[in-house]
């Protein structure tokens, strides 16, 4: 009889949680919700503060953020100076349960980026190595959170984990096979994206968005394009400006947009949206010379 009510209890505890008791997780970034969903499955319940069209740099809460976070059991974010507006969020809220994560505390960094802060670029998530690396940061606080799920989380974690990798071999198998893997970049959120996935990164327009690139740095720009042959120049939806068609109109190079956000782009997933940009980038880096 012990053993069989040893063995319900284990049970009742480890059943996903009821629409009521779910456990409340704000995300800053759609791809962050994303892997919360993926992870926490039908125990959790996420929304993300960013609808993926803004600049996470220069984001400015609403009032709406502060209840979301006032509600909430647990706080994600990329951190690395990437939300530098999430302290003051967290401070209105005044939520003394919440437990908050800096999702790439532990992710080698890529230096030399004038917004860091020293952190390194932020722009961790785009690499899908360093995402799983997030991924278990979000499943070890998903576990905090909700000590009573057994093993719920670990076992997503690591099932997710492995459609990262698999995502990933398809896409550098495809990059492999590209004659020129290099492009340039309107602003520095794609040198993990670069490295992860076999593309080449020769350099950026902009170190930091609203800064505009003085005309004698645009003309030697200009002048690297024609003479390294740069052939592909990619932006963003959530910075738009005119100086990508500017360069297009001066050295042909091709502008593609690719977007580090979910949200921005058709795409409904973050493995999605990894394939995605990748493929939009290889057939622009495939295309012939004009």
């Amino acid at each position: 009889m012990r053993i069989v009510l040893a063995l319900l209890l284990s049970i009742l505890l480890a059943a996903p949680a009821g629409a009521t008791d779910r456990i409340r997780v704000v995300t800053t970034l759609p791809d962050l919700a994303d892997w919360v969903r993926e992870i926490g499955g039908d125990r959790v319940e996420v929304r993300s503060l960013l609808t993926g069209l803004e600049t996470p740099h220069t984001y400015e809460p609403r009032v709406s953020d502060v209840k979301a976070v006032a509600g909430s059991r647990v706080l994600v974010m990329v951190g690395l100076g990437l939300e530098e507006w999430v302290k003051g969020l967290v401070q209105n809220a005044r939520n003394s349960e919440l437990i908050l994560v800096e999702a790439a505390r532990g992710v080698p960094t890529i230096q030399g980026d004038d917004h860091d802060g020293g952190a390194g670029n932020p722009h961790v998530w785009l690499d899908p190595a360093r995402a799983e690396t997030m991924c278990r940061n979000i499943a070890r606080a998903l576990e905090r959170a909700d000590p009573f799920a057994g093993d719920y989380y670990e076992v997503r974690f690591q099932a997710y984990r492995d459609r990262l990798r698999q995502t990933a071999e398809r896409i550098r198998a495809r990059v492999a096979g590209l004659p020129d893997r290099r492009f340039l970049a309107y602003h520095p959120a794609w040198p993990y994206f670069a490295e992860g996935l076999g593309f080449e990164l020769v350099g950026t327009v902009v170190e930091q968005p609203g800064r505009q690139p003085s005309a004698r740095a645009l003309a030697r720009l200009i002048d690297r394009i024609r003479s390294e042959g740069i052939r592909v120049l990619v932006t963003e939806p959530q910075l738009p400006s005119k100086l990508p068609e500017l360069l297009h109109q001066e050295t042909g190079i091709r502008v593609v947009t690719l977007s580090p956000l979910l949200g921005a782009s058709p795409a409904q997933t973050y493995l999605e949206l990894l394939e995605r940009n990748a493929q939009t980038l290889i057939e622009a880096l495939a295309e012939e010379p004009p």
